[in-house]
């Protein structure tokens, strides 16, 4: 009898860690939410004021192609560098919460920096090919 006492007041235990887990607390949800609707909403006008970056990097690549002039090519190599250096410091100002399986604050740091880092240069990349791949299209 004893043991069957035990046995229920386990499985009590165990039924309320698993509705702990099951609980959804709205007030989470709801700032979860709030901040995803508040990154959508600065993301999106930063992405677009890039667009028109890349538009810009575009007019000055297809001139830099067509003319050859050492302007055109100055003004295309000088943009590129600052594009880059802007994705770097723009990304670099991210800091990377919640690594799992980090304990170290130093390494933590070293990881944002170099998903940080990462993302700076794909972004640049990707928008290099955006307008790499585009200008062929303007001969045709």
């Amino acid at each position: 009898m004893r043991d069957k006492e035990k046995l229920k007041r386990k499985l009590r235990g165990i039924k309320k860690v698993v509705l702990e887990a099951l609980k959804i607390d709205l007030k989470t949800e709801a700032e979860s939410q709030k901040a995803i609707d508040n990154f959508w909403l600065k993301a999106t006008p930063e992405w677009f004021r890039w667009l028109s970056w890349v538009l810009i990097l575009g007019v000055f690549t297809f001139l830099d192609k067509n003319y050859k002039s050492l302007i055109t090519s100055t003004a295309t190599i000088i943009s590129y560098i600052c594009l880059i250096f802007y994705f770097q410091s723009f990304f670099f100002s991210i800091k990377f919460h919640g690594i799992p399986f980090v304990k170290s604050s130093r390494i933590r740091r070293f990881i944002s920096l170099m998903l940080s880092g990462a993302l700076a240069y794909f972004v640049w990349w990707f928008l290099y090919r955006l307008v790499s791949d585009a200008l062929p299209n303007f001969y045709n």
